[in-house]
C-alpha cells in the first residue's frame, strides 16, 4: 500500500494540545470522580483573557512537562470507565498547582484538565471529520522535547559525553551537538530525496545534530514550500516545523495560541492539496512531540524492558543499552494494576513476542530489569486521499512510528536498520485502506490572521550572551557544546 506514496510530510513542530477525544460521557465521570467531584469543564469557560477572535485558545502559562514533572502526573490512576483504568488526575492538578502559586493569570488547577470543542479549533474538527485520526499515539518517552525529538529523528535518546541517556532538555554541559546516525542520513544513503522546512527565524531541531547544525542546502525556509509543491518538486520525505523560538509562535506549546497553529496547519495542508498531482501521493502526518503537561486519561503502555547490566559486567557502551525488547505492546507485568480496557474494534497489535536472549552472559548476582513506558498520549491526524475518515486502527504508534513508515516505503529490499524500536514499531500502512484516492473532500475551513500581540517578557536576573562567539569552521570540525550553539541562536536571533 505504501508504494502509491511518493511523498510522506512530516509536521512534528508543534507540541501539545487539549483535546475532547476519547472523552466519551462515562470516562468524564471517571475523571471528575477521581478528582473529588470537581467537574472538568471545557476551556471555553476557563478564567484567563480571549484572543482577538474572542476564543479562548491561548492558555497564559506554561504547564509541567520535564521528566520529573511527567513521573508525578502519571503516578497514579484511578477506575475508569468499563472497569479499565485511567490517568488519575491529581497528579496533573498538583503539579499544576505549583506553577500557578505565584501568578495564576485566570487559570484554576483544575484547567490543566480541561479540553476544546470544535469551535474553538475549526481546522482541527475538520481533520477528525474528513481523515483519519490515532486514538493510541505516545510520545515515545515520558519527558520534554529534546529527548522526544530524538527519537522522530533517531529513533533513541541521545548519550551525552559519558554515554548516559539524555532524559530532559539540558543536561548542562554534557549536552553536545549529536553525531548519532538520523532517519536524513539513511535516507542519503538509500538515494532518497529529502528537506527540512524550517520557520525561520525558529530553529530546526535537526540543526542540533553536527553535521547539519549550519546546512542551508536541506533545510530550508518554510516559505519555500509552497514553491516546491508548485513546481512538483517535494522530496519523497519532508518535515515541516512551525515557530517555536520566536514571538508569536505558532506550535500550540503554552503559552502560544492554539489558534496560531490552525492556520500554520492549515496553510501546510492546502499548499499541499494545491496541486492535485502532488497531493494524491502524499501522506500528511500531523502530532505533537510531547504533551506539554495537560492531561490524558489513557495509560501509557510499555515499550520497552532494559535488562541493566548484571554486577561484574562491563557496562554496555554508550548509545547501546543492554536492551531486551519485548515490542511496544507489552502488557503490564502479572501483580501489577489491572490491564487496559478492551481497544475498539480494527486491526490490533500481535501476540507480544518472548523478550530476545540477553546477549551478555548472565552471573549469579543480578538487578531488575528496568520497565520503560511510552509517554503521555498526543492527538495524531493521518492526512491523505487514501485514507478512510474517522477513527484509525486500534495498535499502539509512537514517534518511531514514522520513521518506520518513511523506511518501509522508501527502503526498497534493504531494510535498513535504524534503532530496535524502530525495528518494533508499527507503521502507518493500516490506515492507507480506501482503493482509489478520495477526491470528493470540501475545501477546508476559514481560518482568520490573529494581529500579533504584546509579548509578555519574564523577568531575568541575568539575560546577557555569555558564551563567545561561535564559527561555523569550528562547528564543522566539533565537538561543540550546545551552549555554545544557543549563544549563536541568541546573537542571530537578535537577543
Amino acid at each position: 500500500m505504501t508504494d502509491r506514496l511518493d511523498s510522506v510530510c512530516g509536521q512534528m513542530g508543534v507540541r501539545v494540545k487539549t483535546s475532547a477525544d476519547g472523552l466519551t460521557t462515562a470516562t468524564l465521570e471517571a475523571i471528575q470522580a477521581a478528582n473529588a467531584g470537581q467537574a472538568v469543564r471545557k476551556l471555553s469557560l476557563a478564567g484567563f483573557a480571549a484572543n482577538a477572535v474572542n476564543l479562548k485558545t491561548r492558555i497564559p502559562r506554561g504547564v509541567g512537562h520535564d521528566f520529573a514533572d511527567v513521573r508525578e502526573q502519571l503516578a497514579q490512576n484511578a477506575p475508569g470507565a468499563g472497569g479499565g483504568l485511567i490517568n488519575h488526575p491529581k497528579g496533573f492538578v498538583e503539579n499544576f498547582a505549583r506553577r500557578l502559586a505565584q501568578n495564576p493569570l485566570g487559570l484554576v488547577p483544575t484547567d490543566v484538565l480541561g479540553y476544546y470543542e470544535a469551535s474553538d479549533l475549526p481546522f482541527h474538527a475538520y481533520l477528525t471529520k474528513h481523515y483519519a485520526y490515532c486514538d493510541r499515539y505516545f510520545c515515545s518517552h515520558p519527558g520534554p522535547t529534546l529527548p522526544n525529538r530524538m527519537y522522530a529523528l533517531t529513533g533513541d535518546l541521545q548519550y551525552d559525553r559519558r554515554g548516559v541517556p539524555i532524559v530532559e532538555n539540558n543536561d548542562g554541559d554534557n549536552f553536545l551537538l549529536s553525531r548519532a546516525a538520523t532517519i536524513y542520513d539513511l535516507l542519503t544513503r538509500l538515494g532518497v530525496s529529502w528537506r527540512v522546512y524550517e520557520s525561520e527565524p525558529s530553529v530546526a531541531m535537526l540543526r542540533m545534530f553536527a553535521r547539519y547544525a549550519t546546512n542551508n542546502i536541506d533545510i530550508v525556509p518554510r516559505s519555500r514550500l509552497e514553491e516546491d509543491v508548485a513546481t512538483g518538486r517535494l522530496p519523497s520525505f519532508v518535515a515541516i516545523e512551525p515557530a517555536m523560538h520566536h514571538h508569536p509562535q505558532n506550535d500550540d506549546h503554552p503559552d502560544a495560541d492554539m489558534y496560531r497553529g490552525q492556520k500554520f496547519l492549515k496553510d501546510v495542508y492546502d499548499t499541499l492539496r494545491s496541486n492535485p498531482a502532488v497531493w494524491q501521493k502524499t501522506l500528511l502526518l500531523i502530532t505533537y512531540d510531547e504533551h506539554g503537561g495537560l492531561y490524558d486519561h489513557v495509560v501509557p503502555s510499555l515499550a520497552d524492558v532494559l535488562s541493566p547490566p548484571s554486577v561484574g559486567n562491563a557496562p554496555p557502551t554508550s548509545g547501546a543499552t543492554n536492551a531486551a525488547h519485548v515490542g511496544p505492546m507489552l502488557r503490564r507485568p502479572p501483580g501489577d494494576e489491572p490491564p487496559d480496557p478492551p481497544d475498539p474494534p480494527g486491526p490490533v497489535d500481535p501476540p507480544t513476542p518472548p523478550p530476545r536472549p540477553d546477549p551478555l552472559p548472565v552471573p549469579s548476582q543480578t538487578r531488575e530489569p528496568v520497565m520503560i513506558r511510552y509517554g503521555v498520549r498526543v492527538p495524531t491526524f493521518v492526512v491523505s486521499p487514501w485514507v478512510k475518515a474517522g477513527r484509525g486502527p486500534a495498535f499502539t504508534l509512537d514517534h518511531c512510528s514514522i520513521l518506520k513508515t518513511v523506511l518501509a516505503r522508501f527502503g526498497g529490499g534493504s531494510q535498513p536498520f535504524l534503532s530496535d524500536r524502530v525495528q518494533a514499531s508499527h507503521s502507518f500502512e493500516g490506515f492507507l485502506t480506501e482503493p482509489q484516492p478520495r477526491t470528493n473532500i470540501p475545501p477546508s475551513p476559514a481560518v482568520a490572521e490573529l494581529p500579533i500581540d504584546a509579548r509578555r517578557v519574564t523577568p531575568s536576573v541575568n539575560t546577557a550572551i555569555i558564551t563567545p562567539p561561535l564559527s561555523r569552521k569550528r562547528m564543522r570540525q566539533g565537538p561543540v557544546d550546545y551552549h555554545e550553539l544557543s549563544g549563536r541562536l541568541a546573537r542571530m536571533l537578535g537577543r
